[in-house]
Order: C-alpha cells, then sequence, then structure tokens
C-alpha cells in the first residue's frame, strides 16, 4: 500500500473472505498479508505517528478483540474521514495483537 486511496479496497478485501469473526477468529495468509500491509502504512503517517498514544488503551487486548473494536469504530464512524483514521490509527495494534495472539490460519476459500 502506497497511499491512502488503496485503504478502502484492501480493507474490503480483508472482510469479504479473508477473515472471520464467528465462531473462532480465523485469517488466511493474505489476510495475515492485507493487515501487515495496511499497519506498515499506517505507521508512517504522521497521523499515526501523532496519534499512536490513543491505543495505549488497548494493551494486552487478543486479536480477536482489537480487530472487532476497529470495526466498531468503522462502523460508528460519522464521516468517511473517520472510517480512514480509525484504520490507520488502529490497524498497528491489531497487527500487535494477531502477532501476541495469533489467530487460526484458514484455508483460502475457492
Amino acid at each position: 500500500m502506497k497511499e491512502l486511496a488503496e485503504l478502502k479496497d484492501l480493507m474490503a478485501e480483508l472482510l469479504d473472505g479473508e477473515i472471520q469473526c464467528e465462531p473462532e477468529m480465523a485469517v488466511t495468509e493474505r489476510g495475515k498479508e492485507i493487515i501487515n500491509e495496511i499497519a506498515d502504512y499506517a505507521e508512517t503517517t504522521e497521523l499515526f505517528r501523532k496519534e499512536h498514544h490513543r491505543g495505549d488503551m488497548l494493551q494486552g487486548k487478543t486479536f480477536r478483540e482489537m480487530f472487532l473494536y476497529m470495526l466498531d469504530r468503522v462502523c460508528n464512524a460519522p464521516t468517511i474521514f473517520h472510517v480512514s483514521a480509525s484504520v490507520i490509527i488502529l490497524m498497528p495494534f491489531v497487527r500487535d495483537a494477531m502477532m501476541k495472539y495469533p489467530p487460526e490460519v484458514k484455508k483460502c476459500h475457492t
């Protein structure tokens, strides 16, 4: 991911079959790649550098808890700016939780 315009397509791909939340949290290898790609981009943004301290309260949350929290912020965002900002601020913390509490890896659907 090189620019913000790619965020929407990557999130759509992630949510359209590369991750599942029920009954158990599971993610495909491609889903992990997407999370890493978005998190890498997010960490380069001025927004994340200025606001990453907001994620301190989320330390210790599981991958499932972090991902669902991010989805809640996205679904309840009042504007498209807030949608993008939520993903940028939270995806690095989602990745950290994914590394600390690895989800089940599911087979790619074909």
